[in-house]
Order: structure tokens, then sequence, then C-alpha cells
């Protein structure tokens, strides 16, 4: 629900916490009152949702619901009986991550710069669709089956990564550790990737130690120099 509280009570109602009283609830001009002293309080957004009270005695609440910038989410009771607020949560009071994480869903969803935010969100996601193309791309012109001038170069020998420079692949290890946190799935899925990938080479590993060495070929013999 939004911010129009001159709409019909039972297009509130239906936003609202389940058995709201009869009196308060149906009343339009209830919404208009408790829009009026949010908005005298700390409430500025444009958006807000207005929930009457679930039973006798309990409180309004009005929570900003806009997502564009500067996003807010700063949220008041009102009591029906006095029209005071009896409690409110400013958003200049939250914690940083709290800031960081309404920011960043509002970032997700393309509504925190309008415009510039969903170009950025289409770039990315046309970047990403064009990679899982690629890589497909890349692995059919240098699958095993596949030679001659077409193949399109060699896979990397195991180990070259952890080989590489130590500044390297500490910034490797450190940008995997931070997606797999902010990012759970892609974070096990790759995990899951590396260890099946370390399986499959001990595997290989174990299975050319227990293969028998070629005998060497017997040299032909010398003919006594003349």
């Amino acid at each position: 629900m939004n911010g129009q509280a001159s709409a019909p009570a039972g297009d509130h109602t239906s936003h609202g916490s389940g058995s709201a009283p009869a009196g308060a609830a149906a009343d339009p001009a209830a919404y208009d009152t408790v829009q009026r002293i949010a908005k005298a309080d700390i409430i500025t957004a444009a958006m807000v949702d207005i929930k009457p009270p679930a039973s006798e005695g309990t409180a309004w609440t009005v929570t900003e619901a806009g997502r564009e910038w500067p996003a807010t989410a700063s949220a008041l009771a009102v009591d029906p009986a006095t029209e005071q607020v009896t409690s409110r949560a400013d958003f200049e009071d939250f914690g940083l991550a709290a800031k960081l994480t309404r920011w960043a869903i509002a970032a997700h969803m393309a509504l925190l710069f309008g415009l510039p935010n969903q170009l950025v969100l289409l770039a990315v996601a046309v970047a990403l669709a064009a990679m899982v193309v690629w890589g497909y791309v890349m692995w059919w012109k240098r699958r095993p089956t596949r030679g001659g001038a077409w193949a399109m170069g060699r896979p990397a020998p195991r180990g070259a990564f952890v080989r590489g420079h130590w500044a390297g692949v500490l910034a490797a290890i450190t940008a995997m550790v931070l997606v797999g946190m902010f990012l759970p799935l892609l974070g096990w899925s790759l995990l899951a990737f590396i260890l099946l990938d370390a399986a499959i080479a001990e595997a290989r590993r174990r299975r050319r130690r227990l293969e028998p060495e070629p005998e060497a070929a017997a040299e032909p013999e010398q003919l006594p120099s003349r």
C-alpha cells in the first residue's frame, strides 16, 4: 500500500496485518491522519506502507517503501487514540550493514538510480550470458577429439594456478571467498567444483603410479669399427 490515503478502505486493509478494528480500518480519513502525522515526523519518502492496528489497543505503523535514491526505510508507530507517535526507527540511526543491505537490494532491483541502474544491470546480464556461451564455444574448439589448425589453444596445465605469483593467487582466493560469502549458492558451487577437480586429479595421479612403467627399448648392437 502506498501513501495515497484517499483510496478506498478496502485497498488499504488488503495490506494490513489481519483483523484490524472495523472502526479504524473502515474510515479512509484515518489513513490521511496517520500519513499526516508520519510526514510531520521522520517520514520523507513519497511511497509509504500504512498498516492499521491488528487489534484493539495497538498502534498504526508507517514504513517508507520508496526504493529510489536516497533509499531509506524509516518507520514509526502512531497511537490511533491519541494520534501521537509512540515509537520510531530512523534510517539515519541504522548500522552501516543495514544501510548497505537496503541500498544493495534497491540496486539489484534496478530501482536505485533509475535508467542508469537498469542499463548497468542489462550490460551485466548480457556479459554473463556471453561468458556462458563463449565458455561452451571455447570447450568445443579445444575438445580432446578436435585437432589441427582449428583447435583453440591448450588448457592450462594442472596446478598452474597455485604455481603462479603469490599476490595473484592470494587476490583470486580472497575474491572467491568474498563472492562465496555474499553469494552462497555460487560459493558452494565453486567449492564443489574445486573439490571435484582435486579428486579427479588425485585419482589420475594414483592410476599413473599403479601403471607399470614401459620397458626401455633394447639398443641395437654396435658393430665393431674397422
